[in-house]
C-alpha cells in the first residue's frame, strides 16, 4: 500500500477518481437512452416510490447499476437523475428532505467571542436519526460557497460545547 502522499498514494487517488467520473457518466449516458428515459419516467408515473432513494434502488436493481462491491450506485443514480431534469427530460417529484429539519436549527446562546473562551468543545458523531438531521440542516444551511451535490459516503460531525451546537462539518470518504 502506498503511503499517503506519496506518488503511489497520488495514483490511487487519481484511479479512484477517473473510475468514479467514468461511472457517473456511464448511468447518465445509459439513462440518457430515448426507451430508457421511457422507463424511468413510467416508473415515476406509477407513485409506486415513497421517495427518490426508493426510485434509485429500484432502477439500480433493473439497470444493474452497481460497484466493485456489488452495492447499488444510488448516490450516482441520484445525481444523474437530477442532470435528467435540468435537461428537462424527466420530472422529478419534490425531494421528500427526510435528512434535513426542514426549518433552522436555533443558534447556541451565549457564546464569547473569542475562542478559547468556548465552553467545552468536542466533536461528535450524529448516530441517531434526529441529530443526523441537524447535521444535514446545518450543513446545508450555511455553505457559504452556494449549492453544490454531495454524493457518496461522508463523514459528518457536530461541533458542540457547552453553549450548544456551533456547526457541522463533513468529509468526503
Amino acid at each position: 500500500m502506498a503511503a499517503s502522499g506519496s506518488p503511489g498514494a497520488r495514483q490511487v487517488d487519481l484511479v479512484y477518481i477517473s473510475l468514479r467520473v467514468y461511472w457517473q457518466n456511464r448511468i447518465l449516458e445509459t439513462l440518457s437512452a430515448a426507451d430508457d428515459i421511457a422507463s424511468v419516467s413510467a416508473l415515476l408515473e406509477s407513485g409506486d416510490f415513497p421517495n427518490r432513494t426508493a426510485l434509485a434502488h429500484r432502477v439500480c436493481e433493473d439497470f444493474r447499476f452497481f460497484d466493485a462491491l456489488g452495492r447499488p450506485q444510488i448516490a450516482t443514480f441520484l445525481t444523474a437523475l437530477r442532470t435528467l431534469e435540468a435537461r428537462n427530460l424527466i420530472h422529478l417529484p419534490s425531494p421528500s428532505h427526510r435528512g434535513r429539519l426542514g426549518r433552522p436549527h436555533p443558534s447556541p446562546i451565549h457564546v464569547p467571542d473569542r475562542v478559547e473562551r468556548v465552553a467545552e468543545p468536542h466533536l461528535n458523531l450524529p448516530l441517531d436519526p434526529a441529530t443526523r438531521q441537524v447535521c444535514n440542516e446545518l450543513i446545508a444551511s450555511e455553505r457559504t460557497q452556494g449549492a453544490a451535490i454531495h454524493v457518496g459516503a461522508q463523514s459528518r460531525h457536530l461541533i458542540r460545547s457547552g453553549h450548544g451546537i456551533l456547526g457541522a462539518i463533513g468529509f468526503p470518504a
